[in-house]
C-alpha cells in the first residue's frame, strides 16, 4: 500500500521519534522496492537516493540469495562498515522489509547500546509495517 501524506506525515514522525531517541543512530529511509524514497531523516537528496538505490539493490540480492539457497524469506540484511580510519566509529546499516514493497534502512554507530538500538529499529519495523498496511497504529514508546 502507498501512504498518503497523512501516513507519510506519521512514517517520518517515526523516524525523526527514534533518531531522537537514539543518538546512535545516523539516518533512517524508508523507500519503495522501486528505489523512490518516502521519507527519510536523512539531509541531501542525492545522498538519499544514493542510498535508496543501493539499500534496494541490496535487500533484493539478500533475498534473492535467500531464496536461491532455499533458506526461506529475508528478513534482515545488515552490513557493517569500517572505516580506514582508527579514530572513526564503526557502524551498521540494517535494511528490513516493511511490505513487499517497501523497505527500512538504519544507519547506526556500533556501541554499548546496540541491543537497545536493535530493539527500537524492530518496533519501528513493527509500527511502519502496520501503518503501511493501512492500520493506525500507536505511536512507539522506544527502549
Amino acid at each position: 500500500m502507498l501512504l498518503d501524506t497523512r501516513g507519510i506525515a506519521r512514517a517520518t514522525r517515526c523516524l525523526w521519534s527514534l533518531q531522537e531517541a537514539m543518538t546512535e543512530i545516523e539516518g533512517l529511509l524508508i523507500t519503495q522496492a522501486d528505489g523512490i524514497t518516502i521519507t527519510s531523516t536523512l539531509r541531501g537528496v542525492d545522498s538519499i537516493q544514493r542510498l535508496s538505490a543501493v539499500t534496494n539493490t541490496l535487500f533484493m540480492l539478500g533475498e534473492d540469495v535467500s531464496t536461491t539457497w532455499g533458506r526461506g524469506q529475508a528478513l534482515e540484511v545488515r552490513m557493517r562498515i569500517k572505516p580506514p580510519q582508527e579514530d572513526h566509529p564503526e557502524y551498521f546499516v540494517s535494511i528490513k522489509p516493511l511490505t513487499e514493497s517497501a523497505v527500512l534502512t538504519a544507519v547506526y554507530i556500533i556501541n554499548e547500546n546496540q541491543s537497545r538500538v536493535d530493539m527500537n529499529i524492530d518496533l519501528a519495523t513493527d509500527y511502519l509495517t502496520n501503518l503501511l498496511d493501512g492500520d493506525n497504529p500507536t505511536p512507539v514508546n522506544w527502549y
